[in-house]
């Protein structure tokens, strides 16, 4: 955890010297406007909302970690899923709290009054609920879903991420490669499972052959020219009736070839 929280802290680097330089900016402004009271006003009650910038900077670590692509590479890190929301959550108070205390302690030299250091605290408390709100949904909707959307654990994940290393090309592409070719997963492309759960069930179940051969595997890693077939007997039963008419407008990709 404490690595991903290091990979965090220098990756958003730049943008912690953006919003330091306006803080300082905004500081030494209050300075030179000491004598001026509307004026100082001003200054100083943009700084105490400092905290709240601040407290973005988690949730702009996250979007980085979608757009570079890290996802793969972070889920095969040897820590669970919650430590990797809970660094999120640590880098939160890291920005928030560290924020609150440095622009509190300046605002509070700049007016003699305590009250402007429990203004900035204020400030990055209110930044940090409102993340606190928003990190599981960002989760939720996108941010390193890729291991639950296949249904793979923790351990077989990291398993096809090094098999993905090993092999020439891209990590990241092989290793999508490798999760599309498991047969649950070829069997939902098809359309024989309204999810990929159902499909691996199908799977456990001994409905489906490859080549003539019954596979009870879902993590069978399907190869070019196998033919996968549901068992006739199977065929014709009213849950497979139901399966096809919701996937009947289910798009096959180029790589399939569905009868």
């Amino acid at each position: 955890m404490l690595g991903i929280l290091w990979k965090d802290l220098k990756v958003m680097r730049m943008q912690t010297a953006i919003l330091t330089s306006i803080f300082l900016m905004m500081t030494v402004a209050s300075v030179w406007n000491t004598g001026r009271q509307d004026d100082i006003s001003f200054f100083l009650n943009f700084l105490t909302l400092m905290p709240i910038f601040f407290t973005l900077l988690p949730c702009s670590a996250l979007a980085l970690e979608q757009q570079e692509q890290t996802n793969a590479w972070l889920m095969t890190l040897p820590c669970s899923r919650k430590q990797m929301v809970l660094e999120k959550y640590v880098l939160l108070l890291v920005f928030g709290l560290g924020s609150a205390a440095v622009v509190g302690i300046a605002t509070a030299i700049l007016t003699g009054n305590a009250l402007s250091f429990a203004l900035a605290m204020r400030s990055g408390t209110l930044g940090m609920c409102f993340q606190c709100i928003l990190l599981p949904l960002y989760y939720k909707l996108g941010f390193q879903k890729a291991k639950f959307i296949y249904g793979v654990l923790e351990k077989p994940f990291r398993n096809y991420f090094e098999k993905a290393e090993r092999m020439k090309g891209q990590t990241g592409e092989n290793l999508m490669m490798l999760l599309e070719l498991r047969l649950d997963n070829v069997m939902f492309r098809m359309g024989y499972g309204r999810t990929r759960k159902e499909s691996r069930q199908i799977v456990g179940h001994k409905h489906v052959t490859v080549n003539g051969n019954t596979v009870t595997i879902p993590s069978y890693r399907v190869k070019p020219g196998d033919v996968i077939e549901i068992k006739e007997k199977y065929k014709t039963s009213q849950r497979y009736k139901d399966i096809l008419e919701v996937t009947e407008a289910r798009i096959v990709p180029e790589w399939l070839e569905a009868n």
